[in-house]
């Protein structure tokens, strides 16, 4: 077995692809698949099905990447073991937010501290970013309510309540918060099914036997505002999400006390290396709640 051939294995399973595999080791897709046909073929054994360009885990290689994820783990602990001495002075660091405000507040705080550590966010709903995070694609995520899970440390950042989004036209933009049961049959914007936001609000209008009127399912907060001040109806966002439109009103929800608190989580085998402990120092230092 060689390094190399563990290496590209390990690439593509955690990319879920020979070509994402391709770009984060910076080399060809050929590359690549040849050094996992080389494995295959020296153990005889299948370690991924390939299906019309969709590439799935065997279960030989789940097990053997659940070991090589602990090896690459290992190996990037030491690697940031050796460079603590430059107070990281270099690095990168991975994150993963189901919303850019909380992310961007974090980043801008832990830039202050360190400007040479490179930073990326990817941005997905909260299944995403979830999903990031367990498959280590990740080094920690930013998201709202965080699910209970034996696996993960959540370091707690901010709070915030629900707005309703209604056009500056509607006879409800005049006022300044509403109640749940003004919203009854209402033509409204929806985010996806899996978006925590929307199953926040479904749960809460189901406690107040009030119904909507579903006429649109958009797939981020963007679209919803988009097209909330397209007068297509009304929307739901958290409260630093509303932006600055004046084609729509944001108005608080009198009878509503839930509130969303956006947190930093990352796996607890994953607290001791140093750029995800120096990212969730910063963010216990920036709470606001």
């Amino acid at each position: 077995m060689r390094y190399s051939q563990l290496r590209a294995f390990h690439a593509v399973a955690a990319e879920g692809g020979f070509s994402k595999a391709a770009r984060r080791l910076g080399l060809t897709q050929p590359s690549v698949t040849m050094q996992v046909r080389a494995l295959e073929e020296a153990y005889g054994m299948r370690l991924f099905e390939r299906h019309g360009g969709v590439v799935t885990l065997t279960t030989t290689g789940r097990s053997l990447h659940a070991i090589a994820r602990q090896m690459f783990d290992a190996e990037e602990q030491v690697r940031e073991f050796l460079t603590a001495a430059q107070e990281l002075k270099t690095g990168d660091l991975k994150l993963s937010a189901d919303g850019p405000h909380v992310a961007l507040d974090l980043f801008a705080a832990f830039r202050r501290r360190y400007p040479e550590v490179y930073v990326s966010i990817s941005l997905g709903n909260s299944q995403e970013v979830w999903s990031d995070l367990m498959e280590r694609r990740a080094d920690a995520a930013v998201v709202t309510n965080p699910r209970a899970d034996d696996r993960v440390i959540a370091v707690p950042v901010y709070k915030q309540s629900l707005r309703v989004l209604v056009p500056r036209a509607h006879r409800l933009a005049k006022q300044r918060s509403i109640r749940l049961s003004d919203l009854q049959d209402l033509p409204t914007i929806l985010r996806e099914a899996t978006s925590r936001t929307r199953r926040t609000i479904e749960h809460l209008l189901k406690e107040a036997d009030v119904s909507l009127d579903p006429v649109l399912e958009l797939s981020s907060r963007e679209a919803v505002r988009e097209a909330v001040g397209l007068g297509l109806g009304i929307g739901f966002v958290l409260e630093r999400e509303s932006g600055n439109d004046s084609r729509f009103r944001a108005l608080g929800i009198s009878d509503v006390k839930h509130t969303s608190v956006d947190a930093v989580v990352c796996l607890k085998s994953q607290k001791k290396r140093r750029l995800v402990a120096a990212f969730l120092e910063v963010a216990a230092e920036v709470q606001i709640l």
